[in-house]
């Protein structure tokens, strides 16, 4: 089995939920590629140098925060992704895709999974899960 980023790249895009599960099975390991707010990390070719190698070193499955590095890593390396968009709402404690804004934009960008705070606390703007 190829470990590359180049594997991964190869009709990776568009997964269906079966084709996921069979990958995550097969390679349960997901590399969760992001940064701190405000770190000197938080540049989405950074981002994509640390992407390129946990895809090179085995990982299937990527782990992705924010539009931008989420568009860059799937065009680069077409690995499956999980994406979040952490966003901060006055009057919100949740902040990891919080609203339906945010969860269309990760369909949008082709996500395969997209992860989202799933707890009982109220949601911004009223929206409900």
């Amino acid at each position: 089995m190829g470990g590359s980023a180049e594997t991964a790249r190869k009709g990776r895009i568009g997964l269906t939920r079966q084709e996921f599960l069979a990958l995550l099975k097969e390679a349960p390991l997901i590399a969760s590629v992001q940064a701190s707010l405000g770190s000197a990390c938080e540049d989405p070719a950074v981002l994509l140098a640390m992407a390129k190698a946990s895809l090179d070193n085995g990982s299937r499955v990527l782990r992705l925060q924010g539009t931008e590095a989420i568009e860059l890593i799937r065009k680069e390396t077409g690995a499956p992704t999980i994406g979040l968009i952490k966003v901060n709402y006055p009057g919100s404690s949740l902040h990891i895709t919080p609203t339906s804004v945010e969860v269309q934009a990760l369909i949008e960008l082709g996500c395969e999974v997209i992860a989202l705070d799933g707890t009982e606390r109220l949601r911004p703007n009223g929206e409900n899960l």
